[in-house]
């Protein structure tokens, strides 16, 4: 089966990030990040977690 995880795991470490990190950056616990995200096949939830890593790393607020 089909999910983001494994994109959103290559992203994370291109920018040197923890996975907890990534979670605290679309406002979720560690534990809802993987259910919500890491095991979606959810396009939407991918760019929002890649969006938020690049502001991030732009050094921008991303709870904007």
């Amino acid at each position: 089966m089909y999910t983001i995880g494994k994109q959103i795991k290559e992203k994370a470490k291109e920018n040197g990030l923890k996975m907890y990190e990534v979670a605290m950056l679309v406002n979720s616990s560690y534990s809802s990040f993987y259910t919500t995200y890491m095991h979606s096949n959810d396009d939407k939830k991918l760019q929002k977690v890649i969006n938020a890593i690049d502001e991030y790393m732009k050094g921008g607020d991303n709870n904007a």
